[in-house]
C-alpha cells in the first residue's frame, strides 16, 4: 500500500513538473529576444540604396579660419545638434553653427587653468562643451563662446579606480560608460557616474576569463557602442553578443541577440594578445544604430571583406618602411529589418576611389556612399568627409557616369566642389542625411 502511494505522489509531482515547465516555455516563447542572424547573411548582398531610407541630403562645409586652422584627419572627434557642429584634429576645437559658419575657437591646447592637452571626446549638451582630456583624465566645460567654465578633476573615472570607455554623456549631471575588462575579472561591465566620479547606478559582470601568461592586462580592439533614439539608450560591448535598452534605472533589458555564427571569435582567445586572437580571421559588429522601424549595423569583415582596391597605393610615413594598401576599408553597412528579421549587406565596389567603397549607395545625388559616423537625433545622421576625398570622388568616372535620382542635385554637389576647389578649401565636409519616417518607410514599401 505505502509503495502504491509513493507511486501515486510520485506521478503527481512528475505531472506538475510538466505541467510549469510547459507553462513556463509558453511565457518564454512570448518574450524571446529576437535574433540579428548576421552570420548565416554575411554574403546576403545587395544594393542597398540611400533613397530607400533617407530623403534628404546636405553638405556642410566648415569655413576655414586661417588663425585656428585644423588638420583634416580619420579621427571622429565631433558633435552635431540642431543649432551647431563642432569639430576637432585632437588638438583644435571649433564650434560651428548648423551652416558650417565659423562662431568660436573652444579653449586652447596647454597645460594652463582652463586648458586642454590631449582630447578624444567632445559633447555638446545645452549651452555647454564637454570636452575630455585623456591625458590628464579631466573633464572640462566651455561655455559656448569658447570660454573655461568648470573642470572635473574626476573625469571619465568612478572613484578613482574604474575608467569609463566609449562614453555618452546622458546629461548635465550623469556619464555613461563602458567598462574595458582588462583583467579578465573586473566587477562590472558598465557604470554611471556623476561628474565627481560617484557612481550613480552599476552594471554587474558576469563574464570572466583568463589572461594568457605574460600578460598582465588586455584591451579589446573594439569599442563599445552606445546610441540614443526615441528617448531609449542602447548599449551593446564589443564581445557581447546582446543589444541591451536602459530602463530609467540604467538597468539593463536584452533587446537583440547577435549571431556572429562561425565567424564570432571564439571566447577561448579572449585573453590571448592580438595576434593570437587572428582578429583578421574574425568578423565583428563595431557599432550600430537602432532608428526605429530597422537597425543599421556596421561591421569589420576583415579578411571576408570582398572588395579591393584596382591599383595598390603605396603609403610612406618618414623613418617608416612603405605600406602596400589594397583595400579601401573593411567595413560593411548592413541592415536589420525589425518586422521581416531579414538581415542584408551593402554590396561594396572595388575601386580605386575611396568615397565609393561602401556604405548606402548614393542614388540620391551620385555623391559619396553613405556610412555613418553619428546619429545626431532621432531623424538626422552624419558623415564626416574629408575634402580631398569628395574632389577625388567627384573627378572620378564613377561619379560622372552615375546616373542618380535627381541630376539637379547631382550637379548641385559638383558645383559645390568646384566652387570650394577654387578657393583652395582644405577642410572637413559634413554629410547630413534626413532619415525617412515610419509613415514615409510604410508607402514606400
Amino acid at each position: 500500500m505505502q509503495k502504491l502511494m509513493n507511486r501515486i505522489i510520485t506521478l503527481i509531482i512528475s505531472i506538475v513538473i510538466v505541467f510549469f515547465t510547459t507553462l513556463c516555455g509558453r511565457k518564454n516563447n512570448t518574450i524571446q529576444v529576437p535574433i540579428i542572424n548576421i552570420g548565416s547573411n554575411i554574403w546576403n548582398m545587395e544594393v542597398i540604396n540611400l533613397s530607400s531610407y533617407a530623403d534628404d541630403i546636405r553638405y556642410i562645409p566648415l569655413e576655414e579660419m586661417p588663425q585656428n586652422p585644423i588638420n583634416m584627419n580619420s579621427k571622429i572627434i565631433m558633435d552635431c545638434s540642431d543649432k551647431y557642429i563642432i569639430d576637432s584634429d585632437g588638438m583644435t576645437i571649433i564650434l560651428y553653427d548648423k551652416n558650417g559658419r565659423y562662431l568660436y575657437k573652444i579653449g586652447k591646447q596647454g597645460r594652463g587653468p582652463g586648458e586642454y592637452n590631449s582630447l578624444s571626446y567632445l559633447r555638446l549638451l545645452e549651452d555647454k562643451v564637454f570636452v575630455y582630456d585623456y591625458s590628464s583624465d579631466d573633464l572640462i566645460e566651455y561655455n559656448l563662446d569658447g570660454t573655461f567654465a568648470e573642470r572635473h578633476r574626476s573625469g571619465f573615472t568612478a572613484v578613482d579606480k574604474y575608467i569609463l570607455h566609449d562614453v555618452f554623456i546622458v546629461n548635465d549631471s550623469m556619464i555613461l560608460g563602458s567598462i574595458d575588462n582588462v583583467t579578465g575579472n573586473l566587477p562590472y561591465k558598465a557604470l554611471v557616474i556623476d561628474k565627481q566620479g560617484n557612481i550613480k547606478y552599476s552594471v554587474p559582470n558576469y563574464v570572466s576569463f583568463k589572461l594568457a601568461s605574460g600578460i598582465k592586462y588586455l584591451m579589446s580592439p573594439g569599442d563599445a557602442s552606445i546610441c540614443k533614439f526615441d528617448n531609449k539608450l542602447f548599449f551593446k560591448e564589443f564581445y557581447n553578443d546582446t543589444i541591451f535598452q536602459f530602463d530609467s534605472q540604467f538597468s539593463l533589458l536584452p533587446s537583440y541577440v547577435v549571431d556572429l555564427g562561425k565567424y564570432r571569435e571564439p571566447f577561448i582567445k579572449r585573453g590571448m594578445s592580438w595576434e593570437k586572437k587572428e582578429i583578421t580571421k574574425h568578423i565583428y559588429l563595431t557599432n550600430f544604430f537602432d532608428v526605429g522601424t530597422f537597425i543599421i549595423l556596421i561591421c569589420d569583415y576583415n579578411m571576408y571583406f570582398p572588395s579591393k582596391r584596382l591599383t595598390p597605393k603605396v603609403i610612406k610615413i618618414q623613418g617608416l618602411k612603405e605600406h602596400t594598401l589594397w583595400i579601401n576599408t573593411n567595413s560593411m553597412l548592413g541592415i536589420y529589418d525589425k518586422e521581416t528579421g531579414n538581415v542584408s549587406f551593402s554590396q561594396p565596389t572595388s575601386t580605386d576611389v575611396f568615397l565609393s567603397t561602401t556604405g548606402f549607395y548614393n542614388d540620391i545625388d551620385g555623391g559619396p556612399r553613405f556610412l555613418p559616423d553619428k546619429l545626431i537625433n532621432d531623424s538626422i545622421m552624419v558623415m564626416k568627409l574629408g575634402f580631398d576625398e569628395l574632389s577625388e570622388l567627384i573627378a572620378s568616372k564613377e561619379f560622372k557616369e552615375n546616373m542618380p535620382k535627381y541630376d539637379t542635385k547631382k550637379k548641385g554637389l559638383e558645383i559645390l566642389v568646384d566652387s570650394l576647389n577654387r578657393i583652395g578649401f582644405n577642410n572637413t565636409v559634413y554629410m547630413f542625411i534626413t532619415l525617412k519616417t515610419k509613415k514615409d518607410l510604410e508607402s514606400y514599401n
